[in-house]
């Protein structure tokens, strides 16, 4: 748009140059051809890369102007990629061969995004044990700066160990505190010294050849000497005479000798003597069931004794004095033994108690045809305990509490009574136990059995049914066409319904239509006509027997 608007200028400067001589044309003629003489070219709209110039030339005589256009110069595109749009870090950027004259580019290609250069983390603000802190890179290329957080370092507990107490100094209980924060968790308690714990040091009596030392004092803890002991100098030997000892028929003599009386120990020995000889007085001793009989030597001297010449015990002759049993009720006696020789009772009779009865329970279940029995007796004796006889009647009726349920949907369980002949009723659990069958809820025959247990025994299967009950609901609807539509209530435990049709209340029913769902649309019927319809379920029983339930009170429809 500039350079058609400079072209413009241009023009308008010439034709105002050349105004004049044109204007005088009229007074001076045109140069003949050939006669012109033109001027150098100018150039009025320089040519461009893709648009042509203009240039013109005016001759000096006539005044005479000539026009010509020059040719486009064509672009001059560099060899080498020139950048259009530098690439950055975050940013892709362009390249292309560029016209050395205007902007025109071609062959643009994409220059790769550099990424950032970022320098290694450094620490802005180190983290404390509560607070966060952080840590910056700066890109070397744009200075672009990015941040993260250094998570707080929690607390680095540390214990402070506890010091003990001692004589004269305080201790401190275990503490704990942080390392690096110095924040105090367990304070620790200040442990009162223990004072000196004062322990007497015992005298040492001085002997003959040692010196002794007084009674003193110190503390078994840390060692201080309290009351120092002082040194007792020695004794001395105090020489005593071992008196001289004579001899006898037993017992050495000895020589005189002396010691200390002080510290034992002997200056002189004592030198034993030889013994005497014995002077021996001969007894005799007889022997009896039990003892021995011997010659014995006794020493008038020194009483020593000896004995020779043995004629050995041979025991007691016994005879035993029959034992008496003991019973139930009654003690007895063991059997007593007298010896025939000496008359020595070697075994004397011991008392044995009583036995005491040893009751056992015998139980003779009642059943549905005999009566039972409960006898306590002795298994010793046989005695049977008073009041322990009793008589239990045979089992003389059970009952269901009801034998046939209507089914719906729910599990039948009926109650069962069983008395005695004597008009007793049996105890669930104690007298007799009951199993079902499984289900109870379907149509079918189901048992529930009696198993008698205690007093009673034998077991009874009692049957119960669960039947259908009649369907209900029965209703009829006349629809356009000979159609009727039937609907009724579902009956519990049907699989199926049949369907029956009568053009009378009282006449013969034919079937019509079966179906599973508790609705039908029958087609066919003659169009104004009465019809009685009844409907009855059907299903098999969980014994695999086809089972039809009553009929429904019929329905009366007239058909349209």
């Amino acid at each position: 748009m500039i350079k058609r608007f400079c072209a413009l200028l241009i023009c308008a400067l010439l034709l105002c140059t050349f105004a004049v001589p044109l204007s005088a044309g009229a007074e001076t003629a045109e140069c003949e051809d050939g006669a012109h003489q033109f001027g150098d070219w100018v150039i009025v709209t320089a040519s461009t890369c893709t648009e042509k110039g203009l240039q013109t030339r005016t001759c000096s005589l006539c005044g005479k102007t000539e026009e010509q256009k020059t040719n486009a110069l064509g672009h001059d595109y560099s060899t080498d990629y020139v950048p259009i749009r530098p690439a950055t870090c975050t940013a892709d950027g362009t390249e292309a061969h560029k016209c050395s004259r205007c902007d025109d580019y071609i062959g643009l290609r994409v220059v790769t995004k550099t990424g950032h250069a970022f320098s290694d983390w450094a620490v802005r603000t180190p983290a404390g044990c509560l607070t966060d802190g952080e840590e910056y890179q700066i890109c070397a290329k744009c200075q672009e700066e990015r941040t993260r957080i250094l998570p707080a370092l929690g607390h680095d507990e540390v214990i402070d160990e506890p010091i003990e107490p001692k004589c004269m100094v305080n201790g401190r209980t275990a503490g704990t505190h942080c390392s690096r924060c110095g924040t105090v968790f367990v304070k620790p308690e200040i442990v009162p010294s223990t004072g000196h714990d004062v322990v007497t040091d015992e005298a040492v009596p001085a002997t003959c050849t040692t010196d002794g030392k007084t009674e003193g004092s110190h503390c078994s803890r840390c060692g201080l000497v309290i009351e120092p002991q002082t040194t007792v100098p020695k004794l001395g030997h105090k020489t005593v005479i071992d008196e001289a000892v004579s001899s006898t028929c037993s017992v050495p003599g000895k020589t005189e000798g002396s010691h200390c009386e002080r510290c034992g120990q002997v200056f002189f020995p004592q030198k034993e003597l030889p013994l005497r000889s014995h002077d021996y007085e001969i007894s005799f001793v007889p022997k009896t069931c039990t003892t021995d009989g011997y010659t014995l030597h006794t020493c008038r001297l020194c009483g020593a004794t000896s004995m020779s010449d043995f004629d050995y015990a041979v025991g007691h002759k016994l005879v035993y004095e029959p034992a008496i049993p003991e019973t139930c009720t009654t003690d007895g006696l063991s059997a007593k033994a007298t010896c025939t020789v000496c008359g020595e009772v070697v075994e004397p009779a011991r008392v044995i108690p009583a036995l005491g009865h040893r009751w056992v329970l015998t139980v003779t279940p009642a059943t549905t045809r005999t009566d039972g029995r409960v006898i306590k007796s002795c298994s010793i004796c046989g005695e049977v305990k008073p009041g322990c006889d009793v008589a239990v009647a045979k089992i003389a009726s059970i009952k269901l509490s009801q034998k046939k349920y209507i089914c719906d949907g729910k599990k039948k369980t009926p109650t069962v009574t069983i008395t005695d002949a004597d008009g007793k009723t049996l105890k669930y659990k104690k007298d007799y136990k009951l199993a079902y069958d499984s289900g109870r809820k379907k149509i079918g025959t189901y048992y529930v059995t009696v198993t008698f247990c205690g007093k009673y025994a034998g077991t009874k299967a009692l049957r119960f049914y669960v039947v259908f009950g009649r369907p209900a609901g029965l209703a009829a609807k006349a629809k356009d066409g000979g159609v009727v539509g039937l609907s009724w209530d579902k009956t519990p435990g049907a699989a199926r319904y049949y369907i029956e049709c009568s053009t009378s209340k009282k006449g013969t029913y034919t079937q019509v239509g079966a179906t599973a769902k508790n609705y039908i649309n029958l087609k066919g019927l003659k169009s104004n006509t009465t019809y009685y319809f009844r409907i009855r379920a059907f299903t098999v029983s969980t014994t695999g027997e086809k089972v039809f339930s009553g009929y429904s009170a019929p329905v009366k429809v007239t058909t349209k």
